[in-house]
């Protein structure tokens, strides 16, 4: 049979919508599915190797598990290696002491640019461990004098001479200091501004137990071993005006003499007179 030309247009017409539509029906359009999801990993900033880590579950995109019909497919997260890390290194500046955290989406993309629901998981470093008291406070013992209050309230701003440090904050804390004294008294106060025991007037031999309490950037604490400020008072009251001894005749003996006493401790104390007489034989 002879086709002329303006049959062979209508022929070629009606074979190209059957060509096109016979590819849209090979076409893959299922997206691939996640079957395992990825799990958020947790590490301590005290670890030797946190990019380490970082890099083995950014690669795993957190031991994440898919399928898709054509068998095709990789797994993606949201941004680039490098500024996810870079993310992560940068959230420390809002985050307490060295903590750091990022949150990332992962993804299944088959051949066909099908793309899976996302899993979205987190790579967090925190911080467990309380602060290190390396120098322990020194116990304190003094002598009572018109002063031992400012020595208490200097050794306990002083935390005893306790020092610490922290292994994931730059800076730590010495908040407050738990007390009792020897006449039962419980509390606690701010190390800085007290209110601080109060060593009672005259009070002869007197001491207070005393812990500090130090806190990292993340709240983690130590408390110090308990050491005690003690005053003594160990030094007899000292007399003013004494006289000089004098001999005089039985009938000359003077008034006794206003003196007085003071006590370190203690302030004026008071004085009490007592007198002997002795008759001596008259010698002619």
């Amino acid at each position: 049979m002879r086709i002329e030309p303006t049959q062979l247009k209508v022929i070629l017409l009606l074979l190209v919508p059957i060509l096109f539509l016979g590819k849209l029906a090979g076409q893959d359009t299922i997206p691939p599915v996640i079957v395992t999801p990825g799990i958020s990993k947790t590490t301590g900033c005290e670890g030797s190797n946190i990019v380490g880590e970082f890099n083995q579950w950014y690669s795993t995109a957190g031991g994440t598990v898919a399928t898709d019909n054509s068998g095709n497919f990789v797994i993606v997260a949201n941004i680039p290696y490098n500024l996810a890390l870079a993310r992560l290194n940068a959230s420390a500046d809002t985050l307490c002491g060295n903590t750091k955290n990022v949150v990332l989406e992962f993804r299944a993309i088959d051949l066909a640019n099908n793309v899976s629901d996302p899993v979205i998981i987190s790579f967090s470093v925190i911080d467990t461990l309380p602060p290190i008291i390396f120098v322990k406070p020194n116990a304190s013992s003094i002598e009572c004098t018109q002063t031992s209050q400012d020595s208490l309230n200097n050794w306990l701003q002083s935390k005893g001479g306790a020092k610490a440090s922290d292994i994931c904050s730059p800076t730590v804390d010495w908040t407050v200091f738990y007390y009792q004294t020897s006449t039962g008294i419980r509390d606690s106060a701010s190390i800085e501004d007290g209110p601080y025991p109060q060593i009672p007037a005259g009070a002869c031999n007197w001491d207070v137990l005393v812990s500090f309490k130090v806190v990292d950037e993340c709240g983690n604490q130590s408390v110090t071993p308990i050491r005690t400020f003690e005053v003594k008072d160990t030094k007899a009251p000292v007399f003013s005006n004494l006289p000089a001894n004098i001999t005089v005749s039985c009938d000359q003996v003077p008034l006794p003499a206003l003196i007085t006493a003071e006590d370190a401790c203690g302030g004026p104390r008071p004085i009490t007179f007592s007198e002997t007489s002795t008759n001596l034989p008259f010698s002619f």
